[in-house]
């Protein structure tokens, strides 16, 4: 079943981590079960960060701009992991990462009421 990010609201590590692991197998298709160990590793730690970042933003001990900085070094950590890590060729990590911060944004947005959307965007 598709994830609907227009209601996808985690309340725990674990939903968001459910989620992002949804949206990855479904990127990757048949390349999800050689990948799907390791993959999962990275995913997991993303979604402690994304969590934490975003439970920060929402009681208001980040600011936009921090936020921005502490989501943008979560998604190159998380790109530099799936092109070096040689799990994934260069076009399906992309994706990975792009369809990873589309959960997340979505996430963020559902949770905090802000849109952060321009985090994918270059500075």
């Amino acid at each position: 079943m598709a994830l609907d990010l227009t209601t996808f609201k985690p309340e725990t590590v674990g939903q968001l981590f459910d989620g992002l692991v949804s949206e990855v197998s479904g990127i990757l298709g048949t390349e999800w079960s050689s990948a799907e160990a390791d993959v999962k590793t990275y995913l997991d730690n993303i979604a402690h960060a994304a969590f934490n970042t975003t439970a920060q933003l929402a009681a208001g001990r980040l600011t936009q701009d921090q936020a921005k900085m502490q989501f943008k070094l979560q998604e190159l950590g998380l790109k530099q992991v799936l092109l070096y890590s040689q799990l994934l060729g260069a076009v399906a990590a992309q994706k990975v990462v792009n369809g990873v911060f589309a959960v997340i944004i979505a996430a963020v947005k559902n949770v905090t009421g802000i849109d952060i959307n321009w985090i994918t965007q270059e500075p």
